[in-house]
């Protein structure tokens, strides 16, 4: 143990001594240690760590199956409501949206727009979550539809009511209708893909007219029950459902995921892309540092062989050596550690919000994550340290204490291994650099998709109209229609219109159809199309093209001909060789009698730009009315700047109007690339960092060839070498270097580009143009790093040279 102390101890001043040495080496760790701990906190977080709930390996979400796209679905009410009283495999299920709704609260303070969610009573035992204050939803309240009660999020508790602890009792007017709040969830509280401020209880009526799919399920398996007994079990409750509702529920079937693969299963393949990406980082970081300590070693040569001619056992030496590299990498752990505290944090707001679920667990440095880096912190030590203390304990004594300790040769051969490591940098680094390349070349694939519409210049912001002011239908109309001519009267609002579901915004509705005077479709084999009700402006603000027909006008409202205008995706797929002008389409909305088709616009991208176009229908909604709607205005400069003036003048005509979500509509179009520029973005940062580090390890190898063979350059210059010879000499042993480096990445990048695949839209894994230019950077980038290395062996004096030696 003694010995252990003092070797720490001189470990610690030789460090200490040389701090070039020290800097660039922890340098190097902390980079490569804090980058790996700081993604792999996101990862224990989203894949290791149980999701906070009660017992969340029983948690289940339950959808239906579609029998055209053979995709999960959300489910119809009514079939929830079959399937929570004849299921035989949970303890209890419950209903949700699973999409973001945004809901307006009045009467106390200004009026606002918050996200909510409608839930059945059964949805906050399930999890296990109990109200910080208050109570959960009794079964009382769930008998009435009209039993208004809801449950708000410690943020707007604190928020909106100033963390009133009297708040249980209260009656807020939410759109429209007053309701009791009976209690305030934990601070701690997120349910993924959801932002919902309110939780409102829904009464289901398993008696109601099948009609329409939307709602979310969620579920607790019974003790003992697997998930593969519960799918069999809904199985049958969905073949019974089909059988006794042929017209709406044939070939719909039920599937039964975990929660956590439910929300975590996309975000899997890009963190661990994005962990193996910063630990072939850290790897090239310690391939560095190893290069520093075996160019080190050299220099210590003579104390080694000193060492060894008093007594000393390689055994001592190793030991000896390594300690310095183990106090290297826990020193570079621990920083790597407050680097990775930081790191994260600016990781969590980079996430795009298609990654939030990643926030449902809070990221911390937790026990996990500190066993990590301790366990990174020694294996690195141990990865760069071994090697060259293995080497260093075995000097040639009757070499090395020669006069001067300088005929220490440093050609290739002789310094295999440090060759060895820079071409394996560069190999690594060519991985990395391709395949950030492709993903690179991916996004801006996606980013120059044409959405359809042009979203410059356009304000959106979302109104909801109340059932208060707005009881029916006609009122809905005649009100919607009021605020988009008074907003068209503000100074600097070009055009205005209005949708219920914006483009790109994650939200639509879809329905069947069916063709007028064609045979009718079986149940569930009717196509599908994506149902959009829009005012007259709105196809002009959008700047969305009319292909065929006419757009809608003020004479197409109530008691008019009921009109529809479709996209040319569905015109192509149903009407391909007869004018779909005139043609009538029954649709499954709220009437039975068919619409007339009098116009065919462009394709809108509904999902996302790596989306298809899906067949849309458009509804005037003087037709058919919405209470929610997404407000578009183009203006002639920055839209933000009249946001203020609508605002108010939506105001001046219903005080009681909450207006939210405003924002640019670009937003949506960045939002909707928000995660493939996340990614590409981390990957090639991680590259980069992985060049510059090769880069410095060929510059250092040169550099020190150059250094030990002055001698031999002095010699050759002194025999007639020109200094472009030289030149030439330096600089091909660097590019040698670089091709063996690139050939045996070239290889590693074909193997694993593979993994990328799903992450790639309209590039190939194996893109002969990524694979063709990386390489050439890549050699660049070495020929520089020679290059400087090699313009000083041209500057050698052959004649001090000589005298030196």
């Amino acid at each position: 143990m003694d010995s252990l102390w003092k070797d720490l101890r001189f470990a610690a001043r030789v460090l200490w001594k040389s701090p070039g040495f020290t800097g660039i080496a922890l340098l190097a760790l902390v980079l490569g240690i804090g980058a790996n701990t700081a993604i792999f906190s996101v990862v224990n977080a989203v894949l290791l760590r149980p999701m906070p709930f009660q017992d969340p390996e029983r948690l289940v979400v339950v959808w239906e199956t579609s029998p055209r796209t053979k995709k999960n679905n959300v489910a119809n009410p009514q079939n929830f409501a079959d399937w929570r009283t004849r299921n035989r495999s949970f303890e209890a299920m419950a209903g949700y949206l699973p999409f973001q709704l945004s809901v307006s609260i009045t009467g106390e303070g200004a009026p606002e727009e918050v996200p909510g969610n409608y839930i059945t009573r059964e949805f906050f035992p399930i999890l296990g979550v109990q109200p910080a204050i208050g109570r959960n939803f009794l079964p009382e309240e769930d008998v009435r539809s009209d039993n208004s009660v809801a449950l708000i999020s410690d943020s707007l508790w604190r928020r909106r009511y100033g963390a009133d602890r009297n708040i249980v009792g209260k009656k807020l007017v939410v759109r429209g209708t007053p309701t009791k709040v009976v209690g305030v969830l934990p601070q701690t509280f997120r349910f993924p893909e959801t932002k919902a401020d309110i939780w409102l209880l829904t009464h289901i009526d398993g008696q109601g007219q099948r009609r329409g799919r939307y709602l979310g399920a969620i579920a607790r398996l019974k003790p003992g029950v697997s998930v593969s007994q519960a799918q069999a079990d809904m199985k049958i409750i969905a073949a019974q459902l089909a059988s006794e509702n042929p017209a709406f529920d044939t070939n719909w079937g039920a599937a039964v995921v975990p929660m956590r693969e439910q929300f975590t299963g996309n975000l899997r393949t890009p963190l661990l892309v994005l962990l193996g990406a910063v630990g072939l980082v850290l790897l090239i970081a310690c391939a560095n540092v190893a290069n520093l300590m075996l160019m080190r070693s050299s220099a210590r040569h003579r104390e080694m062989a000193i060492r060894t001619s008093l007594g000393a056992t390689r055994g001592r030496i190793v030991r000896q050596l390594m300690v310095e590299s183990m106090i290297l990498g826990g020193t570079g752990g621990l920083l790597g550690l407050l680097f990775a505290v930081w790191a994260k944090d600016l990781l969590l707001a980079m996430l795009p919000e298609s990654m939030s679920v990643a926030k449902v667990n809070s990221v911390t440095i937790d026990n996990n994550v500190l066993a990590f880096t301790v366990i990174l912190s020694l294996a690195t030590g141990l990865l760069f340290g071994l090697l060259p203390a293995l080497r260093a304990s075995r000097p040639d004594l009757s070499d090395t204490l020669k006069e001067g300790g300088r005929a220490v040769s440093a050609s290739l051969r002789r310094n295999q291994m440090r060759a060895a490591l820079v071409t394996g940098e560069m190999a690594v680094a060519l991985m990395l650099l391709i395949g950030a390349g492709l993903l690179m070349q991916s996004f801006v694939r996606l980013h120059n998709v044409t959405p359809g519409f042009q979203p410059d210049r356009i304000l959106s912001m979302h109104v909801g109209l109340s059932s208060s002011r707005y009881a029916n239908a006609r009122q809905i109309a005649a009100g919607l229609e009021e605020i988009v001519q008074r907003i068209q009267q503000v100074p600097g609002a070009a055009s205005v219109g209005s949708i219920q579901y914006p483009p790109l915004s994650g939200l639509l509705s879809a329905t069947g159809f069916h063709v007028a005077g064609r045979p009718t479709p079986r149940p569930s084999e009717e196509p599908v199309t994506v149902v959009s009700i829009v005012t007259p402006g709105y196809f002009p603000t959008m700047s969305i093209p009319l292909v065929k027909g006419r757009l809608f006008t003020m004479r197409d409202r109530e008691g008019s001909p009921q009109v529809t205008i479709i996209s040319e995706a569905l015109a192509r797929q149903h009407f391909a060789n007869i004018d779909p002008i005139g043609q009538r389409l029954f649709v499954q909305w709220d009437r039975e009698t068919p619409y007339e088709i009098v116009g065919v616009v462009g394709d809108v991208k509904h999902d996302g730009l790596d989306q298809e176009s899906r067949p849309t229908v458009y509804f005037p909604n003087a037709q058919e009315p919405q209470s929610i709607a997404t407000l578009v205005i183009r203006t002639g400069e920055n839209p933000m700047k009249l946001a203020p003036v609508i605002e108010q003048v939506i105001h001046a005509y219903d005080k009681d109007q909450a207006v939210s979500d405003i924002q640019p509509l670009d937003v949506f179009l960045t939002k909707s690339v928000a995660r493939p520029r996340f990614q590409s973005v981390l990957l090639s940062s991680f590259a980069g960092l992985a060049l510059l580090l090769a880069a410095i390890g060929i510059f250092g190898v040169m550099s020190y060839s150059v250094a030990q063979r002055t001698h031999e350059i002095g010699i050759r210059v002194a025999l007639g070498a020109q200094r472009d010879q030289v030149l030439r000499l330096v600089v091909g042993q660097g590019l040698f270097l670089a091709l063996i480096g690139t050939a045996a990445g070239l290889v590693g990048a074909f193997a694993l580009t593979r993994y990328l695949r799903t992450l790639l839209f309209n590039v190939s894994p194996t893109d002969w143009v990524t694979f063709t230019v990386v390489p050439v950077i890549l050699c660049a980038v070495a020929l520089a790093a020679s290059y400087f290395p090699a313009r000083r062996a041209m500057q050698v004096d052959p004649m001090q040279a000589l005298r030196y030696e």
